[in-house]
């Protein structure tokens, strides 16, 4: 089965390429940093802050050229069942200036999603869908309301162990899915983009977990035919329950 999904998520990217004409390459980086609380046995908070930086549109490897967007973003997850998490989140995404692709706008977001994990006896496969209302900032400094929805399909496979405890190493991929509901923005094509992401990751403790990979975005254009073929280096530092562990001990019967 993981073969199979594997050649899937290739066989859907060689097709992206394919069907480009017309297409702008860039190098990035994003930077991600996670910092999760558990509030009870159903309900946790997840806060995030992302940074990215790129390179100008073209043959251009140096990928720290440009400020490329900062996110701040809040999550609330509830999870019913152990394989079942529904989740809600609202966030700024600012875009900074980049001159060939002549943008610089702010954008307010908030999402509904789902996810369903399949544990297996070694790996896990997690499937999540999710609604966007996006309020995007357009080029006559007007805000303008944006639906778009995204799916994906996720594959977590631990390396020295049959969990992520801690010590272990792991490997990581996925692909996703946009689908564009149309406006004067973001443009009236159906197709969005595309993700597909490769990683490793290492589980230091219980608290912290470090995660690296390739990232390939292939995205239409908002108001043309073509497409950006960006390459991607992602780096993302997980940070669980390390607020609740310093408040239980400070407390007087913290021993």
């Amino acid at each position: 089965m993981n073969r199979y999904i594997l050649i899937c998520f290739l066989l859907l990217n060689a097709c992206f390429l394919l069907v480009a004409q017309n297409y702008y390459p860039s190098t990035q980086v994003w930077s991600e940093v996670d910092f999760s609380e558990k509030l009870s046995k159903k309900f946790v908070l997840q806060n995030d802050i992302q940074y990215s930086r790129q390179s100008n549109i073209g043959n251009d490897l140096n990928f720290m050229r440009y400020n490329q967007q900062l996110t701040l973003r809040s999550w609330l997850h509830y999870y019913p069942t152990a394989k079942i998490r529904i989740s809600f989140f609202g966030g700024l995404w600012y875009n900074y200036y980049i001159p060939l692709l002549n943008r610089q706008f702010p954008e307010y977001r908030t999402a509904l999603q789902i996810t369903y994990y399949k544990v297996m006896q070694k790996s896990t496969l997690a499937y999540r869908f999710r609604i966007e209302n996006r309020d995007i900032q357009d080029p006559e400094a007007k805000f303008e309301n944006v639906i778009r929805f995204r799916t994906q399909l996720k594959y977590v496979k631990p390396l020295n162990n049959t969990s992520l405890a801690p010590g272990t190493h792991y490997l990581v991929g996925f692909d996703e899915f946009f689908i564009n509901c149309g406006s004067a923005v973001t443009g009236v094509h159906l197709f969005d983009q595309n993700r597909i992401y490769v990683g490793y990751g290492y589980v230091f403790s219980k608290y912290f977990t470090f995660e690296t990979g390739y990232f390939n975005q292939f995205q239409h254009a908002a108001h043309s035919d073509s497409y950006y073929v960006n390459s991607i280096w992602q780096i993302s530092f997980f940070i669980n329950n390390v607020l609740g562990q310093l408040v239980r001990n400070t407390t007087p019967d913290s021993n």
